[in-house]
């Protein structure tokens, strides 16, 4: 009796069946990993990936520093607002000793009231502190970018009772009033122009975080693309591989079926 012959045990066919075996198990471990290229022939598209990765991280960075230094000029303009809070009370002090009638009771009240006022816009200025440093007169390098040369200088002007000329005002006599109320006035104006300052600082580090929310997005755009193309693309390979490895068993099934019927019928 001659040998009978089968598709399903060819040398050819094991090997295509292995294959397809191999395909699934590639498949499989790629798309449960996330979509994570192993592949040494797409390695260039995994160092992609990862490159974009790191950009991601750098930029949440960035992010994170701009946020550190708005949150540093806000808790300044915060103590700069309460300055000018005390400068508007001391003007009114002022100009009520320097016009109205009073007795000797009414200015020691206002002289009173005039130092503490005064000792508390230098707590406000010697106690404002962020993370631990004291930011009247401040100066503090914001990293915005990935480059070496991306960064913004935030500086907090020096606001306190000496730099406003304020630490010696005396409302105790009328001529005394008058040339406090010059001192305070120009000492109000100084505050106004640092709380400028502050806010043409705060505009560039919301310029920034725009920026790099815009190149946050980019980024992760282009790493979503090739992690979703690299799963699609194994998907593919799964499917095509199952679908192989159906057919094969199929062929291998109906080999056997037919090997049989034979072998009864030549038996």
């Amino acid at each position: 009796m001659g040998t009978i012959g089968a598709i399903g045990t060819t040398p050819n066919f094991t090997r295509s069946l292995s294959e397809s075996r191999k395909r699934v198990e590639h498949a499989m471990q790629i798309i449960s990993g996330g979509g994570r290229v192993i592949d040494s022939s797409r390695a260039s598209l995994a160092a992609l990936g990862e490159k974009l990765a790191a950009e991601i991280r750098s930029v949440r960075q960035t992010a994170k520093n701009i946020g550190q230094g708005e949150a540093m000029v806000q808790t300044a303009e915060a103590a700069f607002a309460s300055h000018r809070d005390i400068l508007d009370r001391l003007s009114e002090l002022a100009v009520q000793a320097a016009h109205a009638p009073l007795t000797d009771e009414d200015r020691k009240a206002i002289s009173g009231e005039t130092s503490q006022l005064v000792a508390e816009f230098e707590r406000i200025s010697k106690g404002t502190v962020y993370n631990g440093e004291q930011l009247s007169g401040s100066i503090k390098d914001i990293q915005v970018g990935p480059d070496q040369g991306d960064t913004l200088t935030i500086q907090v002007p020096e606001i306190d009772s000496a730099s406003t000329a304020i630490s010696g005002i005396d409302l105790s006599t009328t001529a005394a009033a008058v040339a406090a109320a010059g001192i305070i006035d120009k000492a109000q104006t100084t505050v106004s122009e640092a709380r400028s300052f502050l806010a043409a600082q705060w505009h560039g580090l919301d310029a920034a975080r725009s920026s790099a929310n815009a190149r946050l997005e980019a980024v992760a755009v282009s790493h979503n693309q090739i992690a979703s193309g690299d799963i699609g693309y194994e998907a593919s390979q799964l499917t095509m591989g199952k679908n192989q490895l159906r057919a094969g068993i199929k062929v291998q099934k109906a080999d056997l079926s037919t090997r049989g019927l034979l072998i009864r019928l030549l038996g």
